[in-house]
C-alpha cells in the first residue's frame, strides 16, 4: 500500500480490484462451510486498516505492512487446503509441495533484493512511481552513484506532489540541498531552503536544513552566513553534529583571516 492514491488506472489495478471483491464474497459465501477461511479474511483485511491506517507504518517496505495482515492469510490459506486435502489426497500433496517451492523461490529473490540497495529502492520506485517515498528513497540511491541530475529530478517532483497534498518531506527538501551544493548553486540553495523553514516546523528538522544551507555557504567561501546558521542550527538542536563541525570550520578559517 501507498501513501498516495493512485490516478491512473491500469490493467493491474482492475485485476487487484477485482481479485479483492472475489476474495470478500467468497468469505462471505463460505462462511457456515468454512468459518475458518471467512475469519482468516476479515482478520487479513482488519490488519491492513490497522498497519495502513489506523497506525500508518512509515517503512516504505510492503513487508512492515503485512505482518498482521498473514496471520489472517495463513488462517484462510490452511482452512482451505485442509478442506481440499480431505477431498482430493493425492492432488493437493503436489498443490503444497508446489506451493512450497513457489514461495520458497519467492522468499529469495526478496531476500537477495534487500541485499542490495539500489536494486531495492529501483524496485520499490518501478511499483510506485508516483508515492513520494519511493522517489525519494530512489533519488538517494542515485545520487549515492552521482546519477544527480536524475536524482534531482525526482526529488522536485516528490517535493511537488508532497506540496499538492498538504504535507512536506524535510528530508527530500534536504537532499535537494545537498545536490545544488555540489553543484555550486546558491541561489538554488537559498531558495529551497527558505521554502523548507516556510514549511518544516519540527526543530530537528529544521536544524538540519540549516546545517545543510550553512555547508553550501561554506563550501562557496561564505563563512560568516555559514557560522550564523550552524548557530541557529544547534540551538534548534544542539546534538547537531554536522552544525558542530561548520562551527569549528568555519572558527578556524575566520581566524586564519
Amino acid at each position: 500500500m501507498t501513501n498516495l492514491l493512485s490516478t491512473e488506472v491500469s490493467v493491474l489495478h482492475v485485476l487487484a480490484l477485482l481479485a479483492h471483491v472475489f476474495l470478500i464474497f467468497l468469505a462471505v459465501a463460505l462462511r457456515n462451510i468454512l468459518p475458518l477461511f471467512t475469519i482468516g479474511v476479515v482478520i487479513f483485511y482488519t490488519g491492513h486498516s490497522v498497519e495502513s491506517f489506523i497506525i500508518p507504518i512509515r517503512d516504505i517496505a510492503f513487508e512492515h505492512r503485512t505482518y498482521l495482515p498473514n496471520i489472517g492469510l495463513s488462517i484462510s490459506c490452511v482452512s482451505v487446503f485442509a478442506h481440499l486435502l480431505n477431498r482430493y489426497p493425492r492432488f493437493n500433496v503436489f498443490v503444497l509441495i508446489s506451493l512450497c517451492v513457489t514461495l520458497t523461490a519467492m522468499t529469495y529473490n526478496r531476500n537477495q533484493l534487500w541485499q542490495e540497495p539500489f536494486k531495492f529502492y529501483e524496485n520499490e520506485y518501478r511499483l510506485s512511481p508516483q508515492n513520494p517515498r519511493a522517489m525519494e528513497q530512489f533519488a538517494v540511491e542515485l545520487m549515492s552513484i552521482d546519477k544527480r541530475d536524475a536524482a534531482e529530478v525526482l526529488l522536485r517532483d516528490a517535493i511537488n506532489i508532497n506540496l499538492s497534498s498538504g504535507k512536506l518531506s524535510a528530508s527530500s527538501l534536504n537532499n535537494l540541498i545537498v545536490i545544488l551544493t555540489k553543484r555550486r548553486d546558491l541561489n538554488g540553495v537559498i531558495e529551497t531552503a527558505n521554502i523548507a523553514l516556510k514549511y518544516v516546523t519540527n526543530r530537528h528538522d529544521r536544524s538540519m536544513i540549516m546545517a545543510s544551507t550553512s555547508y553550501a555557504y561554506l563550501s562557496m567561501g561564505y563563512c560568516e552566513f555559514a557560522y550564523e546558521l550552524s548557530q541557529s542550527a544547534l540551538e534548534l538542536d544542539p546534538t547537531n553534529i554536522d552544525a558542530k563541525r561548520y562551527i569549528d570550520k568555519c572558527s578556524s578559517s575566520i581566524s586564519h583571516h
